[in-house]
């Protein structure tokens, strides 16, 4: 799938079906082999989709910057957040470009998955106590 606006399309029709509690996702234990600069930040959540397996993560990609005249270059870390379509052995078929699209999709996962808007609306519930 290498038009965007197909993907933004399809990004958008998941993360309406992940906020609408109608696809379910759930955190993987499988490892994934990534690049010797990239650093798993998150779990790993997978979800199945009209027979299609999707695995949504975040890494954290390490960079460097050489500015003329210096002798050190600047390091810097930059998120991504990853949507895969993975095949029978769990590697890559298809890789969904980074977008705001795909960071909300995320942080609804995240979100769902974790139970935070349920835990959120059990504090909201309590009166509050204070330590002495």
């Amino acid at each position: 799938m290498t038009n965007r606006d197909d993907q933004i399309a399809l990004l958008t029709n998941l993360l309406r079906q992940t906020v609408e509690g109608r696809l379910s996702w759930k955190k993987s234990s499988e490892h994934l082999h990534l690049t010797s600069k990239g650093d798993l930040t998150s779990a790993i959540y997978v979800a199945k989709c009209e027979g299609v397996r999707f695995r949504l993560y975040r890494v954290q990609e390490k960079n460097l910057v050489h500015y003329y005249g210096e002798q050190e270059p600047d390091l810097f870390w930059t998120t991504r957040h990853v949507l895969e379509i993975p095949d029978d052995e769990g590697f890559s078929l298809e890789e969904f470009e980074s977008s705001d699209a795909l960071e909300d999709l995320f942080d609804a996962v995240r979100s769902r998955v974790g139970g935070l808007n349920e835990k959120m609306s059990k504090l909201m519930e309590k009166e509050p106590t204070h330590a002495q």
